[in-house]
């Protein structure tokens, strides 16, 4: 991916055209926008696609090494080791569901290591399959 960029003479002035070329661009830190951003002077900075293009520009590491965990349900599973903090899921660029349980926040006690159940009822006891 690349971007082309550069002044574009508009209606008597100058302003800056980013066109961004064809591909995905993996950016190590996230993407901020300040002031300089925005254009100065009256003009402004216009992010578009090149002609043609769809470009992709994400923060998101991808996860290798899925193995089938359930056949029945069609559930799959990957080890992304420690410090991998994360809220989306996109498989094929599609936002998908992960997985999930409903605990009473009243029968968890939160520590450094995740969490402990307080209520020995609770379903995942008796489904420990389900406590990964």
């Amino acid at each position: 991916m690349g971007c082309v960029h550069g002044p574009v003479p508009l209606l008597g002035g100058f302003d800056e055209l980013a066109g961004h070329r064809q591909g995905a661009a993996r950016e190590p830190v996230p993407l901020r926008f300040g002031a300089a951003d925005s254009g100065r002077d009256g003009h402004t900075v216009t992010w578009n696609a090149a002609r043609g293009a769809a470009p992709v520009v994400t923060g998101a590491d991808p996860v290798t090494g899925w193995e089938l965990d359930d056949l029945a349900t069609g559930v799959y599973r990957a080890d992304v080791g420690t410090g991998f903090d994360t809220r989306q899921l996109y498989v094929d660029g599609v936002l998908a569901q992960r997985a999930r349980m409903s605990l009473n926040p009243s029968d968890i006690t939160l520590n450094e290591d995740g969490f402990t159940l307080d209520n020995p009822d609770d379903a995942v006891v008796h489904q420990p399959l389900c406590a990964r």
